[in-house]
């Protein structure tokens, strides 16, 4: 009986000496020649799959889409185009200019609105309302606290006296009436 350390060992050196035979079959020139020749067998059933299709069915061919400066995609308007119509060095003017230039040709500033903002949105009934009001919930124990804390109002307390003392109301009774002093 063999241990499974040994048998796992065996089918090892087993799949390495078949990736080893796989090697040497590769490095052998009638390995590849065969090889080539499965390889241009099934390119020639391919071609001739693929002319005796075409045959009966031919291909139309596809018109050549235009070259990008045969297309147009818009008539050109001049006086719409923001730079001059070549680019040179000896033509540049800094930022500064080409702002001052601009500011002084413009001829037209926009009007303030006056009036309503249009408001795209119609106005909210509260009856066709399908879910309820989304409520926060609380996820860790910090916040649940912090919640609780938030929701008792805080009131100002007054010093306490002698009398009012926590330690003091154990010795007396309630009532202030039944005090003997004070």
């Amino acid at each position: 009986m063999h241990s499974l350390y040994h048998i796992q060992r065996l089918q090892k050196n087993v799949a390495e000496a078949e990736l080893q035979q796989f090697r040497m079959e590769s490095r052998n020139e009638e390995y590849h020649a065969m090889k080539t020749r499965e390889l241009a067998a099934n390119y020639e059933v391919r071609i001739s799959d693929w002319l005796a299709h075409t045959e009966r069915a031919p291909v139309e061919p596809i018109e050549a889409p235009l070259h990008v400066s045969q297309h147009k995609f818009r008539e050109r308007r001049t006086e719409l185009e923001i730079a001059n119509p070549s680019i040179s060095p000896a033509k540049y003017t800094p930022e500064r200019q080409r702002i001052d230039d601009t500011v002084r040709t413009q001829t037209y500033f926009r009007d303030r609105y006056v009036g309503e903002s249009p408001n795209m949105a119609r106005e909210r009934d509260r009856s066709r309302d399908i879910q309820p009001t989304m409520r926060f919930k609380h996820r860790t124990d910090g916040e649940r606290i912090n919640a609780a804390i938030s929701c008792n109002p805080v009131l100002p307390l007054q010093p306490w006296t002698r009398f009012d003392h926590p330690a003091m109301r154990k010795i007396r009774d309630e009532h202030p009436a039944r005090w003997a002093a004070g």
